[in-house]
C-alpha cells in the first residue's frame, strides 16, 4: 500500500492532495494499474505545454 503511494508520488501524482477515499482507491491499484497511470502521465508530460494537468486544489480532482 505505502509501496504503491510513494510510487505514484514519485511519478508526479500529489497524492497528499487527494481526498481520503481517493487515496485509499489508489492505494489498492495493483503494479499493472500503477504502470498504466504513470505511463499516461509520462506521455502527457512529454507532450509538452500544449497537454497540462491540472489539478483542484478545493477537491483534489485531476484533469488534462
Amino acid at each position: 500500500m505505502a509501496d504503491t503511494m510513494n510510487r505514484l508520488e514519485a511519478a508526479g501524482f500529489p497524492v497528499s492532495r487527494i481526498p481520503d477515499g481517493q487515496r485509499e482507491v489508489l492505494s489498492q491499484l495493483s503494479d499493472d494499474e500503477v504502470r498504466v497511470l504513470t505511463s499516461i502521465k509520462e506521455k502527457l508530460d512529454s507532450a509538452g505545454p500544449d497537454v497540462e494537468g491540472h489539478m483542484r486544489s478545493d477537491d483534489g480532482y485531476v484533469f488534462w
